[in-house]
């Protein structure tokens, strides 16, 4: 298993009470008094000083910890608007989500022609790590499974025993003819809880599953602890009623964000925001 995070205590003046991610082009930033480069390099100079005193000491890592703390600190305290769908086009307004009349029907039930739903393809991205977990993994496959899907398994190369656990899914998935049409394994990127290579894990999926197929409509990740708790009938439902818009979770409504994860030198580092407890003190103007 990872080494466990290291906790840091950045200034406690640095406050906010939203946590808003910027992912899109058309996210424009609040005006920042001072200019981004002048708040980011204030922030960097007093993460400096607290980082000299904690128990990294490669310079380069305390860099890499002070830039991804202030750079997610700009973004609570000036939070950048974003769209929560998609926008509409000819694709979405001939979906199953609407009535063949247009985009509004008529008050009457009875003089809409609704379409039917139509199955989604989907391309589902399974994160495994632990050779005990094998049997549920199996299962969550079988339990997802169709022809018109994508799967790929991502096994971790630091699992142990080494090898084991993807030398078990392979042969599971070949020894099935409907499964090893559509059921592939790979074993690339070496993941650490928590940190940036466990996003490099999912882009990896997600890449490889778009060279494998390009019929798909939507990405699933799923790790290897996860199991259906409804059939997969009602996911296909929910989606065909809701063609074309995101379920990415962009956004921490009313929280308060504790701490920020980095990885550099093989581990994990947890900077605590505001070097509170219960995550950053919530601002009467926020």
């Amino acid at each position: 298993s990872p080494p466990p995070a290291q906790s840091l205590m950045p200034p406690a003046w640095w406050t906010t009470a939203v946590l808003l991610a910027s992912l899109e082009p058309w996210a424009a930033a609040q005006d920042v008094p001072g200019g981004e480069e002048a708040y980011l390099e204030n922030c960097n100079d007093v993460m400096a000083g607290q980082l000299a005193r904690s128990h990294i000491k490669d310079p380069l890592c305390q860099r890499r910890v002070s830039e991804v703390y202030c750079t997610r600190l700009l973004e609570v305290e000036h939070p950048r608007t974003m769209r929560s769908t998609c926008p509409l086009d000819a694709e979405t307004l001939a979906s199953p989500s609407y009535a063949s009349e247009g985009h509004v029907p008529p008050a009457e039930p009875s003089a809409t022609d609704y379409r039917a739903p139509l199955h989604v393809p989907l391309a589902v991205l399974v994160l495994a790590a632990y050779q005990r977990q094998a049997e549920l993994i199996k299962r969550l496959v079988r339990s997802l499974w169709d022809a018109r899907h994508s799967f790929l398994i991502h096994v971790d190369p630091n699992s142990a025993p080494h090898g084991a656990l993807s030398d078990d899914l392979r042969s599971w998935a070949a020894a099935d003819a409907k499964l090893a049409e559509n059921v592939h394994v790979r074993s690339e990127v070496d993941v650490k809880r928590s940190g940036a290579s466990l996003l490099a894990a999912e882009l990896y999926g997600l890449a490889e599953l778009l060279q494998l197929s390009s019929g798909w409509q939507y990405f699933l990740v799923l790790s290897d602890s996860d199991q259906l708790v409804r059939p997969p009938d009602f996911l296909q439902r929910l989606l065909s009623l809701h063609w074309g818009e995101s379920f990415v979770n962009t956004e921490v409504l009313r929280g308060r964000p504790k701490s920020v994860a980095v990885e550099c030198n093989e581990r994990v580092h947890s900077v605590r925001m505001g070097g509170h407890e219960d995550g950053i003190p919530a601002r009467p103007n926020l």
